[in-house]
């Protein structure tokens, strides 16, 4: 798996098994469709080792936003960028916002932007 790590994004190859789609339409009770839902895209952050960092944080997700221009293929090589844009401390909780942008050909195919928050203990 090719992939290069920035101080604040990284990039990856990515893409989505049959397999683990068909799963995923399963979970919602949903007849398995060759087109992968937009969040389906959260399974691949834990991929990216700028978000492993948080993998034992206990981080409440409060805001999603899906900017998708293109339909997401199962079995198709995407390039995956994760980009941290911002981690502000307000009072006793961290508040991060990252984007996750999928790429083919060069060509934007889906941002999924969310924002998380951590409490103080």
């Amino acid at each position: 798996m090719q992939h290069y790590l920035l101080d604040s994004n990284q990039r990856l190859n990515v893409s989505f098994s049959k397999d683990s789609v068909a799963a995923y339409y399963h979970c919602f009770n949903q007849p398995y469709s060759k087109e992968v839902p937009p969040l389906m895209c959260a399974s691949l952050w834990s991929k990216f080792d700028l978000f492993k960092k948080y993998a034992n944080s206990e981080l409440i997700l409060t805001k999603s936003a899906i900017n998708q221009t293109q339909k997401i293929e199962v079995d198709t090589i995407y390039v995956g960028r994760l980009e941290d844009i911002e981690c502000r401390q307000i009072r006793n909780i961290t508040r991060y916002t990252m984007a996750l942008t999928l790429t083919k050909n060069d060509q934007h195919v889906i941002t999924v932007t969310q924002t998380f928050i951590k409490a103080m203990k």
